[in-house]
């Protein structure tokens, strides 16, 4: 992996599976790596493995607690990462669920958009002005093959009738859609927007689903090392490389449905975003003009 000395990196989704994988190859290599914890022996326990694996790492791991099922609880912890850490070169939003049943977040919203789509905008809201003093600034957000659908914007949240696997599809599609308006609208800003498949990974994603469907995850599923692979890839690799926009899988720009490509339902979907999230941010900033 290449040096990463110096490189200041937020991160959600980094206590289980491939993302605490590629936090602590990312510490490892230099970076000092700040992440989103809610559950504190997971939290110990990415220490410890990391006090235990490389005890020579030229980077570090430092913590912030946050509950991405509540709003509030996302704009203390961005606060605090202001607090923490003078700047950052990149954000990585690769905390997602996927629940087998209709359930509502603390804001009384459906949770898979909630966490899998809220969430990371209003991350971006909070913390994109400390991406501004980097030399090579990058979003990094974790999204899906399944980004299949459009965004429902009658029904976002399918109180109609629930479907696991469409509210799913629809905040991944949602992260690419970003990632792409972003690109083009925001090209000013020099921030450079990544979307990444990280493959079919045994991950604890599935640990809400019932036996059978945690048993086709785990046969079907990469190991978390290779799930990290493309994630690290964007992360390591200068930005002249990569494509700003895109989407990758197995560390290559890879295609995806022409509804990714929409930027009309692209900008329906940022007004819908604003919509849900108009209580909480208070401020213009990279995202929110």
């Amino acid at each position: 992996m290449n040096n990463l000395n110096g490189k200041k990196i937020f991160m959600t989704g980094s206590t289980s599976g491939f993302g605490k994988v590629a936090a602590l190859e990312m510490a490892n290599n230099g970076a000092s790596v700040l992440t989103t914890f809610r559950n504190q022996e997971k939290a110990d326990a990415l220490l410890n493995d990391f006090k235990r694996q490389y005890p020579n790492a030229a980077g570090s791991i430092d913590f912030v607690q946050c509950d991405l099922n509540a709003f509030d609880s996302i704009n203390k912890a961005c606060t605090e990462v202001g607090e923490k850490i003078n700047g950052l070169d990149m954000i990585v939003n690769n905390a997602g669920i996927m629940n087998p049943k209709f359930k509502e977040s603390a804001d009384g919203i459906e949770q898979t958009l909630h966490v899998n789509l809220l969430a990371p905008a209003l991350i971006l809201h909070n913390l994109s002005d400390l991406l501004k003093g980097s030399e090579e600034p990058k979003i990094i957000n974790t999204a899906s093959a399944l980004h299949q659908g459009v965004i429902r914007f009658d029904d976002p949240e399918f109180k109609k009738g629930f479907k696991s696997m469409d509210a799913y599809r629809q905040s991944k599609l949602g992260i690419i859609l970003l990632g792409r308006l972003l690109s083009v609208e925001k090209a000013h800003a020099n921030i450079n927007v990544y979307s990444l498949h990280p493959g079919v990974i045994r991950t604890e994603i599935s640990r809400d689903f019932n036996f059978l469907m945690r048993g086709i995850f785990w046969l079907m599923g990469k190991s978390p090392e290779k799930g990290a692979e493309t994630l690290l890839h964007l992360v390591e690799n200068p930005a002249d490389s990569l494509e700003a926009g895109e989407y990758y899988t197995n560390k290559k720009v890879s295609s995806t449905t022409p509804e990714s490509h929409d930027l009309k339902m692209a900008e329906q979907m940022m007004a819908m975003i604003k919509e849900y999230l108009k209580g909480h941010i208070n401020k213009p900033s990279f995202l929110f003009d």
